[in-house]
């Protein structure tokens, strides 16, 4: 029996190399690279929350975990500079 060729589903753009297509590097070391998350979600009774995460790509730990019912810009600064004030200021940061 003999199997038909199929066509390979996949982006052109993609797979000629075009933007963005690159994995992104792990850091070696950790304090290089920070990603931030800010996650939503509500109680049982219907109040929301939020939580700012922050993972170090290098180490894999979370320096900085904060949850409240709100997280404006101000706040998430604010948070941001606390964590520079005790870590050092990463590299990078991703969002």
């Amino acid at each position: 029996m003999r199997r038909r060729a199929q066509a390979r589903l996949g982006n052109a753009a993609a797979d000629a190399g075009a933007g963005g297509t690159e994995r992104a590097l792990v850091p070696e070391a950790p304090n290089v690279r920070w990603c931030l998350d800010l996650v939503s979600d509500a109680l049982t009774g219907g109040r929301r929350f939020r939580i700012l995460a922050v993972v170090d790509d290098g180490s894999r730990e979370g320096p900085a975990l904060v949850a409240d019912t709100s997280l404006s810009g101000r706040r998430v600064v604010r948070e941001l500079e606390a964590l520079i004030a005790r870590r050092g200021a990463s590299g990078h940061d991703r969002f």
